[in-house]
């Protein structure tokens, strides 16, 4: 016995309406209006911490230095820093070793976020108690992370390094 239905069209295949479609596309819509400015801020923010961790890889140095030689190193090869990978770095202009084994790293202009330019930085500077870490014979009781960027692009900065008081 063989029996075959028929089946009209309309039956068999439904799509979505138009409105469905529309209401889709919306919701698409308002979830990137979202997305991706947030996710702008979390690449702008990441390439910010790759200079902080450059400066961080120089801490050690720095302190190695101080203590064997009782001065401060003079540049970033003498703490043993290696600034060619500053000049590797897309984002980073130059990384130095400054007075009193103070490092710095300068952003390269527009490369972070618009707006960041080479006259900003992060800097590393030693630190004891309340005070600027001035000594080299003795050991340094912490690092504090500073910058000179304000404003708006201040929301890039981690919140350890947002701190403006640069000396």
């Amino acid at each position: 016995m063989n029996t075959q239905r028929a089946f009209t069209r309309s039956k068999i295949s439904k799509g979505f309406t138009l409105i469905e479609l529309m209401i889709g596309i919306a919701i698409i819509g308002v979830l990137s209006a979202i997305a991706i400015p947030a996710f702008q801020d979390y690449l702008n923010r990441s390439k910010v911490t790759e200079l902080v961790n450059l400066a961080q890889a120089c801490k050690t140095g720095v302190v190695e230095f101080a203590a064997t030689s009782n001065s401060w190193p003079s540049n970033a090869g003498e703490a043993g820093c290696q600034a060619a990978v500053s000049n590797n770095s897309k984002y980073s202009e130059s990384l130095a070793v400054l007075a009193q084994g103070r490092i710095q790293v300068n952003f390269k202009n527009n490369e972070v976020a618009a707006g960041l330019t080479t006259a900003q930085f992060i800097a590393l500077i030693p630190w004891t108690g309340s005070a600027r870490h001035t000594s080299a014979t003795e050991p340094i009781g912490q690092w504090r992370c500073v910058t000179n960027v304000t404003g708006d692009l201040l929301r890039y900065i981690p919140a350890s390094c947002r701190n403006t008081n640069v000396d």
